[in-house]
């Protein structure tokens, strides 16, 4: 049993596991679709870099460049990287929102020279746009 919402929503309460997932809709896989996006974003010729405030958002990907410094240096290295995605670890959920907008609005800076789309993520719901650069 795991420690959870219960079908009662109470916290803390025990949620059978399996009980749970069997009352979840089904998979609805699609043939080939990650393929498809694959390509399109490769054809696009874009780059998507995703500004992540959660320290544990990263978790959720793999194969994909993330990092915790944002110097031009680091950019430069980042797009070098066969990836058409990267992420910036910011871990700014915990800023002011006045902080965290300077911080992101400064990486965003540094991209302007070299044309890309900015996809903002964040957790918190402090910034959630896409920007076109």
């Amino acid at each position: 049993m795991e420690r959870g919402l219960s079908k009662e929503g109470a916290l803390g309460q025990p949620v059978d596991e399996r009980e749970y997932l069997a009352s979840q809709p089904p998979e609805r896989p699609i043939e080939g679709a990650l393929e498809e996006i694959q390509r399109r974003v490769m054809q696009s010729g874009r780059r998507v870099v995703v500004l992540d405030d959660d320290p544990t958002g990263v978790q959720s990907v793999h194969d994909v460049p993330v990092l915790t410094t944002w110097t031009v240096e680091d950019l430069r290295w980042a797009l070098a990287q066969p990836s058409p995605t990267f992420y910036i670890l910011t871990n700014s959920r915990s800023f002011p929102e006045a902080e965290a907008v300077s911080d992101w609005a400064a990486a965003s800076e540094r991209f302007r020279a070299i044309s890309l789309f900015m996809a903002t993520a964040s957790a918190s719901g402090k910034l959630r746009e896409l920007v076109r650069m």
